[in-house]
């Protein structure tokens, strides 16, 4: 690819707008840094801040701005018709895409760094930061409209599984990322195809397993540099075995945990789908760890707690398989 031209922070007042009806004779990417409009498909379309839009060289062009003020950077490049790095990322010219991530901004200043030089270094790395620029752009070539939050997601699930001991509630992260907690849940399982409390139960379950794998009892004291605590896990119906799916189980298990958490804030549970076997059965699992630090005064008390909201899990559970399953039991 070929760098012709660009610009990072261009402003322009209200009145800016661009009409080329036969395109730029070049490629296009403009990245839109504050509101704007462009017309994709004879539509004219408003656009929030941290948009873009990829133009083929002959393509339509209109675009320009809806406020008192417009901004954006842009580049004009050359490319070989017979290029396939835009078919192997999916991209899809003339589609605008939402939340260009931050790095972008830091790929166009080395390429205006690059351009200002004209040897055959700078000429083959202003190619490589187009090609690094545009798979930024569009989030690794989805071809779909990438979410204004899709950063801000990412950071979460980072966290959640970076810090599974974490006590995270729906409301806690939605206020975080000031959305509410519907709308969260929506664009959480859009944006990474499962459920924030599927991801935050999986997690926890990791860090269960861990401990888990590095002992030889089911019930007992376990022993780390930092913590002791009673883990005892509970063998539940076999929601795989009786149609569940897992979102449904997950979604039965969730209630469970927060009730948990909300009693023994502490404590560190996790769930397996059909990973225990008992009575020649399989079966799920539950597990609940209780920091002796925080329960030793009173540990039977917050037991009897745990066994209760389990066993209301387990009537659940087998209100929507439609049939009695296996013993309730705590190894």
């Amino acid at each position: 690819m070929k760098l012709h031209a660009m610009g990072i922070g261009y402003r322009h007042d209200e009145n800016f707008r661009i009409f080329r009806p036969e395109g730029s004779g070049d490629n296009l990417l403009v990245i839109f840094r504050t509101p704007a409009f462009a017309v994709v498909g004879n539509v004219r379309v408003e656009l929030p801040a941290d948009s873009a839009v990829l133009y083929k060289k002959t393509a339509f062009q209109e675009y320009g701005a809806v406020g008192v003020e417009y901004v954006n950077d842009w580049v004009h490049f050359e490319c070989d018709e017979a290029d396939t790095f835009f078919g192997r990322l999916g991209i899809r010219f003339g589609e605008p895409v939402f939340g260009v991530p931050a790095s972008a901004g830091s790929i166009l200043e080395l390429l205006k760094l690059e351009s200002i030089s004209d040897t055959p270094k700078s000429r083959e790395c202003t190619g490589l930061l187009i090609r690094l620029l545009i798979a930024e752009v569009f989030g690794g070539g989805s071809g779909a409209a990438v979410s204004p939050h899709s950063d801000g997601l990412h950071r979460l699930r980072a966290e959640i599984y970076g810090s599974p001991a974490g006590n995270y509630t729906i409301e806690e992260l939605a206020a975080r990322m000031s959305l509410s907690a519907s709308y969260f849940q929506t664009l959480y399982r859009a944006e990474f195809g499962v459920s924030c409390y599927e991801d935050v139960l999986r997690a926890k379950a990791g860090l269960a397993e861990y401990y888990l794998a590095n002992t030889d009892m089911q019930v007992r004291e376990m022993y780390s540099p930092s913590r002791r605590g009673v883990l005892t896990l509970y063998a539940l119906p076999d929601t795989v075995e009786q149609g569940l799916t897992e979102a449904q189980a997950y979604n039965i298990v969730w209630d469970a945990f927060n009730e948990i958490q909300q009693r023994c804030p502490t404590a560190m549970v996790f769930y397996g789908q059909d990973t225990g076997y008992k009575l020649q059965k399989s079966h799920d699992e539950l597990g609940v760890l209780l920091p002796l630090k925080e329960f030793e005064h009173n540990i039977l008390h917050h037991l009897e707690q745990v066994d209760g909201i389990v066993l209301r899990c387990r009537e659940e559970m087998i209100h929507q398989a439609g049939k009695e399953l296996l013993p309730l039991e705590n190894e």
